[in-house]
């Protein structure tokens, strides 16, 4: 369900609410119990170790498997002609369009999901627990898989007709106003995904340490976030590993998938078997166009988005101005995900949507402008004095983003 999930979020983020991605790494969860640093100085960064190496290598390969899957997965359901003989089938159970729509669009899903499981299993599943990154059963797992399957289903069949509808109605101008209508809707998909959503996967409530709580929301408060609630999440039935734009990519992948999509029709409309891209049995090569164009671009998404994480750590050093304290995290984030301090440029450039490990500690140890009486980025923002360093490592920050 994870390219479907892009596709709705490309095509209709203001209607559908994706199922959850496969399971992966937490950017970091400190330890509520670890002790404060007694140190100030720098934090050396750690080299990889063989195994975290392997796994860094291994996932290369699977995520070149996984893209040219999601090419290739779409390019035999309408190059078969597959699409439009499901579309048949579609029609005669639904009858008028909304229904044919729907009924296509759980067949797709369904489909998809049996082609793409053992795939998941393999690299949801069974290699996290080989490098010793999960505690997932297989129950949970699969439990999951089909909850995700199941939002996925529920959120398509209510909403899949709102993009659909424009392209039937404005066949030159459908990109528009969806990217248009994306935006507000996208923001409402921000707050309701973790109240309706997250928690059919995981479960919430109040944090048992209240002292911590505390700690936790002065620094909230400090940075200008009044009135808010901390929860605690039991992610560790999950994984060990210790685990952030879109109108304007929206905007950029519907257009070119718009232009291309005439090029498709113009020389292979017999093969497909339709010419529309309002036609029900369109989903698979609109999905195709958005997985290119998403894919291509890759670079300039992923380094917009680790630039908010590179002034995100910035944020963080200057309110709590204990560098020494989110190095230490850093490190603990590396040796529990077997992350690669030092990864290659190439994956940086298609992969990595937040700065490399290695760079995170570097900026905590260097960045002290404050040290030097210098003025702060982010210091307008800010309420009150800084908190003792030793406070704030046994906050813990809750995830270091």
């Amino acid at each position: 369900m994870r390219r479907l999930a892009l596709f709705f979020l490309l095509i209709s983020a203001p209607f559908v609410a994706s199922a959850e991605d496969p399971p992966q790494p937490r950017d970091a969860a400190i330890a509520k119990d670890a002790p404060a640093p007694a140190e100030t100085g720098l934090v050396p960064v750690p080299p990889a170790t063989e195994k975290a190496l392997q796994y860094y290598r291994s996932g290369n390969v699977l995520w070149g498997v996984d893209v040219t899957l999601g090419f290739l997965v779409p390019i035999a359901f309408v190059f078969t002609g597959f699409s439009a003989r499901l579309r048949y089938g579609a029609r005669k159970v639904g009858r008028n369009w909304f229904f044919t729509l729907v009924v296509y669009f759980v067949f797709f899903a369904l489909i998809n999901f049996v082609i793409a499981l053992p795939w998941a299993y393999y690299t949801e599943f069974v290699r996290q627990h080989d490098y010793g990154l999960s505690n997932q059963t297989l129950g949970k797992w699969f439990s999951d898989s089909l909850k995700g399957l199941m939002v996925g289903l529920v959120m398509g069949a209510l909403f899949l007709w709102v993009p659909f509808l424009l392209l039937k109605k404005s066949p030159h101008r459908w990109w528009l106003y969806t990217s248009i209508l994306a935006v507000p809707f996208l923001f409402l998909m921000i707050v309701v995904a973790p109240i309706w959503i997250d928690p059919l996967f995981n479960d919430f409530g109040p944090m048992k340490d209240r002292g911590l709580e505390q700690r936790i929301l002065a620094l909230a408060d400090r940075a200008g976030i009044e009135g808010s609630r901390v929860f605690e999440v039991n992610k560790s039935v999950d994984t060990k590993a210790v685990n952030a734009f879109f109108a304007v990519l929206i905007l950029v992948t519907l257009y070119l998938a718009h232009r291309t999509a005439g090029f498709f029709f113009a020389r292979h409309r017999e093969r497909m078997g339709f010419d529309s891209l309002a036609d029900p049995a369109a989903l698979p090569p609109l999905l195709l166009l958005t997985n290119m164009f998403s894919f291509l671009a890759s670079p300039i998404t992923l380094a917009y988005r680790r630039h908010n994480e590179h002034e995100a750590d910035r944020f963080a050093l200057e309110i709590t101005r204990d560098n020494h304290a989110f190095g230490v995290d850093f490190v603990k984030l590396q040796t529990e995900n077997l992350g690669n301090p030092r990864p290659a440029p190439l994956y940086v450039l298609w992969r990595a949507s937040h700065p490399p490990i290695g760079e995170r500690i570097d900026f905590c140890n260097a960045y002290r402008p404050w040290e030097k009486g210098e003025p702060l980025q982010y210091e307008r923002l800010f309420r009150g004095t800084p908190p003792k360093a030793t406070e704030l490592h046994s906050a813990n920050r809750g995830e270091v983003r």
